[in-house]
C-alpha cells in the first residue's frame, strides 16, 4: 500500500522509459535553436538595444545553464558504469570529431570564399593556423580578412564554451578517480562552493574595487567564479546531483510550473547590473529542476528530428552560417534572417549527423550506452514492417536503467 502511495521520481520516470530520457531530445534541438535565434540580434541586428526586450536577459542566462545541467546530468551515468579510461574515449569520440570538421571547414572553405584578403596572405597568416587549434578547445575567433564587414568579426562565438566543456570533463574524471559519484552529497557541496566562491568575490569586490581579480591566476579564478562562466559549472555539477538524487527528486508538474513561473517573472524584472554568481544561487535550481524534469517527460518530436542527434551540429554551424547569411545579405529582418539561416543550418547539422557523428557512434558502442540505443532503435526501425514494432519494443523493454 505504501509504495502504491509513494510519490514519482524523476528516477521513476528515467527507469520507465528504458534509462533514456526521451524529452532531452526534444531539449537538445531546442536549446540549441534558441541559442541560433538570441545570437540573430548581435549578428544581424547590434543597433537594438537588447535590454529593450523582455526576458532577453534571462534567456540568455538559461540556455546555456540548461545545456550544461543536460550534459552533467546525462553523462553521469556513463561515469558511474565505466572506467576513467573508456569515459574519456567516450567523451573524445563524442565531441572532438565533429568539432575538428567544422573548424577545418571554417578555416579550408568558408574563409577562402568570404576573406578580403588574397588567398596567399590567408594561407601564411598565422591567425589562420591557430584557428586550427580550435580542434583542441583552444580557442580563436578570428580568421585572416574574414567577416570583417559585419557587424561583428568572430566566425564561431559558440566555441567559446568548449575548454569549459572540457573542464567539466576534468571535473568529472576527478569524481571517477576519487570515487566522488557514489557520494551525492560532496557532488552537491562542490556546486554550493561554486555559488559560494561566486558571491564571495562579489562582495569583495564591492569592499576593495576588484584588487582580487589581479595577475593571471586571479583573472582566471574570478572569470570561472564570477562571470557569466560560472553558470556553465554550476549547472554542470547541479545536473550531476540531480542525476544521483534522483530517486528522491519528486518528479512533479507543479514543482516544474513553478520552477517555469519563478523564472519568468524573474526575467520580468531587468537587473542594473547582472551578477552571475547571485543569478546562480537564485535561479540556477529551478533551471537545472525544469531542465530535468522535462528531459525526462515524454515531449513531442517532429519525425524530422527522430532521425538522428542535429543538435551538436545545430550549435556548431550555427555561428558561421548566421555570420555567413548577414556577409551575403546584410540589412536582413530578424524573421528572414533567422529563417534563412535555420534552413542552411538544418543541411550541415544533418551532414554533421549522418557522415561525421553517425559513424563514430558505431565506435562508441562498447562505451557508450545512449549509442547502442540510438543504432538498435534506428535498427528496429529499419526492420520490415510487420516485425517492426515488435522489435523496436523488445529492444526498449531490454534497456538497462544506469545504475547508481
Amino acid at each position: 500500500m505504501n509504495r502504491a502511495r509513494r510519490r514519482t521520481t524523476i528516477g521513476d520516470r528515467l527507469a520507465e522509459s528504458g534509462g533514456v530520457g526521451h524529452g532531452f531530445d526534444f531539449l537538445r534541438i531546442f536549446l540549441a535553436t534558441g541559442i541560433v535565434a538570441y545570437h540573430v540580434l548581435p549578428i544581424a541586428m547590434p543597433e537594438v538595444d537588447e535590454r529593450s526586450i523582455p526576458l532577453l536577459w534571462m534567456i540568455k542566462y538559461t540556455l546555456l545553464t540548461s545545456f550544461f545541467a543536460l550534459s552533467g546530468f546525462l553523462i553521469t551515468g556513463s561515469a558511474l558504469r565505466l572506467s576513467l579510461r573508456n569515459f574519456l574515449i567516450n567523451r573524445g569520440l563524442r565531441i572532438v570529431p565533429a568539432l575538428s570538421v567544422e573548424v577545418v571547414l571554417c578555416a579550408l572553405v568558408l574563409g577562402p570564399l568570404v576573406t578580403v584578403i588574397p588567398l596567399s596572405e590567408y594561407f601564411s597568416s598565422r591567425e589562420f593556423w591557430v584557428y586550427l587549434s580550435n580542434s583542441i578547445g583552444i580557442v580563436h575567433f578570428y580568421l585572416p580578412g574574414v567577416f570583417v564587414e559585419n557587424p561583428m568579426r568572430i566566425v564561431n562565438i559558440n566555441l567559446w564554451t568548449v575548454p569549459h566543456e572540457i573542464g567539466c570533463y576534468v571535473i568529472i574524471s576527478g569524481f571517477i578517480i576519487f570515487g566522488t559519484l557514489r557520494r551525492p552529497g560532496l557532488v552537491l557541496a562542490a556546486g554550493a562552493a561554486t555559488v559560494a566562491a561566486g558571491l564571495f568575490l562579489v562582495g569583495y569586490d564591492a569592499a576593495t574595487g576588484g584588487t582580487l581579480n589581479q595577475g593571471f591566476i586571479g583573472e582566471k579564478v574570478y572569470r570561472l567564479m564570477h562571470s557569466q562562466v560560472s553558470r556553465l559549472y554550476v549547472g554542470f555539477l547541479l545536473g550531476i546531483a540531480v542525476f544521483l538524487y534522483r530517486d528522491r527528486i519528486p518528479y512533479s508538474p507543479i514543482l516544474a510550473l513553478a520552477s517555469a513561473a519563478f523564472i519568468v517573472v524573474g526575467g520580468l524584472f531587468e537587473p542594473e547590473t547582472t551578477i552571475y554568481p547571485l543569478m546562480n544561487l537564485v535561479y540556477g535550481p529551478a533551471v537545472v529542476y525544469l531542465t530535468a524534469y522535462l528531459g525526462v517527460s515524454r515531449i513531442w518530436l517532429p519525425k524530422l528530428f527522430k532521425q538522428g542527434d542535429y543538435s551538436y551540429g545545430i550549435y556548431l554551424y550555427g555561428f558561421p552560417i548566421q555570420q555567413l547569411v548577414v556577409h551575403v545579405a546584410p540589412g536582413l529582418g530578424y524573421v528572414e534572417n533567422l529563417a534563412i539561416s535555420l534552413v542552411a543550418i538544418g543541411v550541415f547539422a544533418a551532414f554533421s549527423w549522418h557522415f561525421v557523428e553517425k559513424p563514430i557512434l558505431a565506435q562508441r558502442r562498447r562505451f557508450s550506452f545512449v549509442a547502442r540505443v540510438r543504432l538498435d532503435d534506428e535498427a528496429a526501425e529499419t526492420a520490415p514492417p510487420v516485425a517492426a514494432p515488435e522489435a523496436l519494443e523488445e529492444r526498449k523493454a531490454q534497456r538497462p536503467v544506469p545504475p547508481v
